[in-house]
């Protein structure tokens, strides 16, 4: 595709980030598994605000054999109470934005970063808080999810929020 670039990219571990003439941006993550590797592709779309969208990719023996929904890899309905418990005791950003939650798919690790922010990334105004309120781990064949419950901002950079 024309336009397109590599802004970042990590081979050895599996991380790739896309930009280019778009509004917003990919990533992709591979996380190898015991019997099957698994690419997992975010969308974010920011225009005028940023949105994710999650893309599934699986793969055997170097060829595609399923595309599961991302919210199939993971305890959704043990993820959206605890997201809902936290949501509401975080303060409203410096401007009176709502809180926003966020995915952070690793550059490094082996986990994904469950982030609420007192502002949208992509219209953030001013000091944004960032708050690391749950972690998804792979285990081989999906996420395991440790929450946390700390609720004072974490040293995330906004501009780290991708």
């Amino acid at each position: 595709m024309d336009g397109l670039s590599f802004e970042d990219k990590d081979i050895k571990n599996g991380y790739l980030r896309v930009t280019g003439n778009m509004e917003g941006y990919f990533v992709y993550t591979l996380f190898r598994g015991n019997n099957s590797d698994t690419v997992v592709e975010q969308r974010t779309g920011c225009g005028p605000e940023c949105e994710q969208e999650f893309i599934v990719h699986v793969f055997k023996n170097g060829k595609l054999t399923a595309n599961p929904k991302f919210e199939d890899l993971y305890p959704k309905k043990k993820l959206d109470k605890h997201l809902i418990s936290l949501i509401n005791k975080i303060p409203n950003g410096p401007n009176g934005e709502t809180p926003q939650t966020w995915i952070r798919l690793p550059k490094f690790e082996r986990s994904i970063d469950l982030l609420v922010v007192d502002q949208n990334p992509g219209a953030t105004r001013g000091q944004a808080s960032v708050y690391r309120v749950g972690v998804l781990t792979w285990n081989g064949n999906s996420f395991d999810f440790k929450k946390m419950s700390l609720l004072k901002p974490s040293n995330i950079k906004i501009q780290d929020v991708h």
